[in-house]
């Protein structure tokens, strides 16, 4: 025998209203979930100060009221001013006497009139150009004798040289002075060795005094010389 279902009992029927009531509470709860805030509680350390309240007062500032300016007046303008007349400078100049009596101030007529008649005394100096050292004179400076027994006889091979077999040519150039004295030594090659620099600057101021060059009027004038000094060691 089957048993029947009493349809005052079944619950199908009521599965939609119980569906959609719950989905409102799901629906109420995660609207609350996301909306909820929590209370953020700050620690503090310091205490609560009551202030007092400030009385305000009132201060009232008295101003003078400020006295009326005098009025001032007009003044009327009695006398004209005119420009002054400007000088005609095309007018011609007129001649008036020196009254200075300053001798300082007066020129000698005689000495002027000696300046402009080419009649005057003035130290020149000497002939341009004597002072002045000339390369390629019309004769040249000549030692007075045989410069390579000069050499011999007066030139000492550096001992500092000698320990580091130092060898070499060092080329000079000087002036040779009127008098025939030598000036301006000064060595070209300065790779050489110092020690045979100086040995060869020292030789070269010892030297007596030579023939100095002479120009195409026969004038003795200074002249520059070029020499060379060989040290080699045996």
């Amino acid at each position: 025998m089957n048993a029947k279902k009493n349809p005052n009992l079944d619950a199908d029927k009521r599965k939609p209203v119980y569906f959609q009531l719950g989905l409102m509470i799901v629906s109420a709860c995660a609207t609350m979930a996301f909306t909820w805030r929590t209370p953020i509680a700050v620690k503090t350390d310091k205490k609560a100060v009551r202030t007092a309240e400030v009385p305000v007062e009132k201060i009232e500032v008295k101003i003078d009221r400020p006295k009326d300016l005098p009025k001032t007046k007009k003044v009327a303008q009695t006398k004209k001013v005119e420009p002054k007349a400007q000088k005609n400078l095309n007018q011609p100049i007129k001649k008036t006497k020196n009254t200075n009596n300053d001798e300082q101030h007066q020129i000698d007529l005689g000495e002027l009139n000696d300046l402009l008649n080419g009649k005057f005394d003035v130290d020149i100096g000497e002939k341009p150009g004597l002072n002045k050292a000339v390369k390629y004179p019309k004769k040249e400076a000549t030692f007075a004798g045989n410069w390579k027994e000069y050499l011999k006889t007066h030139l000492i091979y550096p001992e500092e040289s000698i320990d580091f077999q130092e060898e070499g040519d060092v080329w000079l150039t000087f002036i040779v002075e009127r008098d025939g004295g030598l000036t301006a030594i000064e060595v070209l090659n300065k790779e050489v060795s110092k020690s045979l620099q100086k040995e060869a600057i020292r030789v070269i101021k010892a030297s007596p005094n030579w023939n100095p060059g002479v120009d195409e009027n026969g004038e003795f004038i200074r002249s520059y010389k070029n020499t060379v000094i060989h040290f080699k060691l045996k």
